[in-house]
């Protein structure tokens, strides 16, 4: 069972917002590009619980974002970056350094954001846990400010099994203003996460095969079968489940032809032997296996190959046998817990 984050894609939307005394008309915020990560939650890991890091950080690359000739330039002229999104509540650690992490608008996914930049005046990310982080230096007419940006999905509380799409969640305004009083902006970029989904299949285990055949063998009639209750031996049979976590495995194992469920039995079909039933039983080949019910059948799987173990035998359920060929079906559903 693959569990995939499918691709998080996120965008700048433009809008311009300029001065009446402003004669720069083309001074822009450019798009910041993104790749488009796939990020597969590793579901070895306890995802319910905070602080889990939901696949690898997802970089920008380092770009220009604005027109740099076009753009006024001298004291106090900037770019700034300012966190919008909502505060999720809670603080992680990246590299030795506090993130707040952000709400996506998923529950129990959050989002960590560092940034670099040349008017940062730091080689290393800075967390983005305020506002007015200034992405471009003052009086710098050949640079005009580059940005790189980091995100890193972690999970903020439980996240349940299902899918997801991302709503069209505002992380960032990105401004390139003059910082009087009021300060007069240019431009500005919003960085939205967008267009992604977070998959979340849950702890859980697949069959290896969807059809288990059981073959009990021919027995004789005269050697097994006293009159009712009589048995013949047991045939141990598996049924094999690879799992992608430790879970606990309930059964409930029913058939549209019960002859008893109380005891386990599978009514033969028509037109062969008559007289006798398939009776389940569990992996010690003695305990019944209940028609209906619930059982626990594995305690706690391991990640990678795991078995149920079973067995069945042939049960006299009339007085008199009738010999020929005797088949019986059964359905199970696994429940996870």
């Amino acid at each position: 069972m693959r569990r995939l984050f499918p691709i998080l894609a996120f965008s700048f939307a433009v809008f311009a917002f300029r001065a009446a005394e402003a004669a720069t008309d083309d001074c822009q915020v450019y798009d910041l590009s993104m790749p488009s990560p796939q990020i597969e939650v590793d579901l070895a890991q306890d995802v319910s619980q905070v602080g889990v890091q939901l696949g690898g950080p997802v970089f920008s690359g380092r770009q220009i974002i604005t027109s740099a000739g076009a753009c006024p330039h001298g004291d106090n002229y900037v770019g700034m970056a300012d966190a919008v999104a909502d505060r999720a509540g809670v603080t992680w650690k990246y590299q030795g350094k506090s993130y707040p992490l952000y709400k996506t608008g998923i529950d129990g996914v959050g989002v960590a954001i560092g940034l670099k930049a040349v008017g940062l005046g730091t080689a290393d990310w800075t967390p983005v846990d305020s506002s007015n982080y200034f992405w471009s230096s003052e009086n710098s007419y050949d640079d005009p400010g580059w940005l790189e940006v980091m995100l890193i999905y972690v999970s903020t509380g439980p996240i349940k099994p299902g899918t997801y799409a991302f709503p069209q969640t505002n992380l960032l305004n990105l401004i390139y203003a003059h910082l009087r009083t009021p300060y007069i902006e240019y431009d500005r970029g919003y960085m939205y996460i967008g267009a992604g989904s977070v998959t979340h299949e849950g702890l859980g285990c697949d069959l290896v095969d969807s059809e288990i055949d059981v073959n009990l063998h021919q027995v004789s009639a005269s050697e097994y079968f006293k009159g009712v209750g009589s048995v013949s031996p047991a045939e141990h049979f598996s049924i094999p489940l690879q799992c992608n976590g430790e879970v606990a495995i309930d059964m409930t194992v029913s058939s549209s032809g019960a002859a008893d469920a109380s005891k386990g039995l599978l009514r033969v079909d028509s037109g062969g032997a008559s007289g006798v039933a398939i009776q389940l039983l569990q992996a010690d080949g003695v305990t019944i296996m209940p028609l209906g019910e619930e059982v626990r059948i594995i305690p706690q799987t391991t990640l990678g190959q795991n078995t149920i173990n079973m067995a069945a035998r042939y049960y006299q359920n009339a007085s008199k046998v009738v010999v020929g060929k005797a088949k019986g079906t059964a359905q199970f559903t696994l429940k996870y817990r």
